[in-house]
């Protein structure tokens, strides 16, 4: 999954995105005026992606979730923090 931004080159292709059950961050729509593209910010898959380039958007990673996730795991500790207390619940038993 990412976190990517979609552009349309006109407001009904803006407007077709929320049809399709995309996930669109809400009110974030916008003409860009640099490249008079309409843009929109989406969390898409890899099919969702492949899906909206092949009809003619530009879609634009942001943030690729799975690496967020991996370095996450990273800082999470690898030992079970609660063990030592769960070891001594059952000794209570």
């Amino acid at each position: 999954m990412f976190e990517a931004t979609i552009k349309a080159k006109t407001v009904a292709q803006l407007r077709a995105l929320r049809e399709r059950g995309l996930d669109i961050k809400g009110a974030t729509g916008f003409l860009d005026e640099k490249d008079s593209m309409f843009r929109v910010d989406a969390i898409l898959s890899d099919e969702d992606i492949n899906e909206l380039v092949s009809e003619g958007y530009i879609v634009e990673k942001i943030s690729d979730f799975s690496d967020i996730a991996k370095a996450r795991l990273d800082e999470v500790s690898k030992t079970n923090r609660f063990s030592k207390i769960n070891a001594m619940v059952d000794e209570e038993k």
